[in-house]
């Protein structure tokens, strides 16, 4: 059994991942809140800036009625593992199809369901001691609630923050030609 690949600081490895892609197009840095073993990233853009820009990738307020003030994308990593990106509401696989590019779309598959209440959240309930260099591990026996099946949550969480990184860049690049043609 392999160890869990939870970096000690995962807010900084996400935004050191994402914030070259995401603050030359206009959002802030990343501001990192964390609760438990849930660490949530959000990037904010102000709205008429992202609406100029990218107006292929705007979204619609859930009640239709005006624009919003401002555009986030939102990262949430769980139990160690990316679980999802999203840009106001669009997952990361939806948002590649709408560019064009469904043949990375399925990389992204499960990244895309709106925030989980943080009380359904993943949680490992740990029954396995296992002896690993001389020392003792936990080791998750079972996952309770709901967690993504895509490619993505199944990489490493530096591996899969870099590879969100090349897709969200591939997404807002497609989206900014669009704009220009």
């Amino acid at each position: 059994m392999t160890s869990l690949d939870v970096p000690g600081d995962v807010g900084a490895l996400v935004c050191g991942a994402l914030n070259p892609v995401l603050e030359p197009r206009g959002f802030a840095g990343g501001q990192v809140n964390s609760r438990g073993d849930e660490v949530g990233v959000v990037f904010c853009s102000p709205g008429s800036e992202f609406r100029a820009r990218f107006a292929s990738l705007e979204s619609e307020d859930a009640d239709g009625s005006e624009a919003p003030f401002c555009v986030d994308v939102n990262v949430y990593v769980r139990a160690g593992r990316l679980d999802e990106a999203r840009l106001d509401g669009t997952g990361l696989g939806e948002l590649l199809e709408r560019v064009g590019r469904p043949d990375l779309a399925a990389e992204a598959a499960g990244l895309d369901r709106p925030a989980c209440p943080r009380s359904a959240a993943p949680r490992f309930a740990f029954a396995t001691l296992v002896a690993v260099d001389g020392g003792v591990e936990s080791v998750p026996a079972a996952v309770v609630g709901t967690s993504s099946t895509g490619p993505l949550c199944e990489m490493p969480l530096g591996a899969a923050l870099a590879r969100a990184a090349v897709l969200l860049d591939t997404v807002f690049t497609a989206a900014e030609r669009s704009a220009n043609t």
